[in-house]
């Protein structure tokens, strides 16, 4: 509840339980334990601790205290080599070391271990394992839970 994270469009952000801070397309908003504030394309949602809430393009996740987060179109996921994830209007794909998927706004890219591909707004990039990665709008970021 403390971590900095992004929040497209107004960069990092920590929020806190009463702390103000922008929810694209619907300027600043004071969350609460139990108000409701704006996620895009779905209007006024009530999250709780343990709430769901929508993630853009994909509706309802639950999110936890310590649950992985979420970055733009891919939902609320820790991906791994095998895992699933959501492409930002693609649905559900299953990347692997040479597999092909959407990111938005460039069409079908084959990242491997060391491939570039484009994240929205920034073009190619060269993610590692390590690496930072981009955040719609404010180039490379590494969130952490603090």
């Amino acid at each position: 509840m403390t971590s900095t994270y992004c929040v497209e469009g107004f960069g990092d952000q920590t929020p806190t339980m009463t702390s103000t801070y922008c929810v694209e397309g619907f300027g600043d908003k004071t969350p609460t334990m139990t108000s409701t504030y704006c996620v895009e394309g779905f209007g006024d949602q009530t999250p709780t601790m343990t709430s769901t809430y929508c993630v853009e393009g994909f509706g309802d996740q639950t999110p936890t205290m310590t649950s992985t987060y979420c970055v733009e179109g891919f939902g609320d996921k820790t991906p791994t080599m095998t895992s699933t994830y959501c492409v930002e209007g693609f649905g559900d794909k299953t990347p692997t070391m040479t597999s092909t998927y959407c990111v938005e706004g460039f069409g079908d890219q084959t990242p491997t271990m060391t491939s570039t591909y484009c994240v929205e707004g920034f073009g190619d990039q060269t993610p590692t394992m390590t690496s930072t990665y981009c955040v719609g709008g404010f180039g490379d970021q590494t969130p952490t839970m603090n």
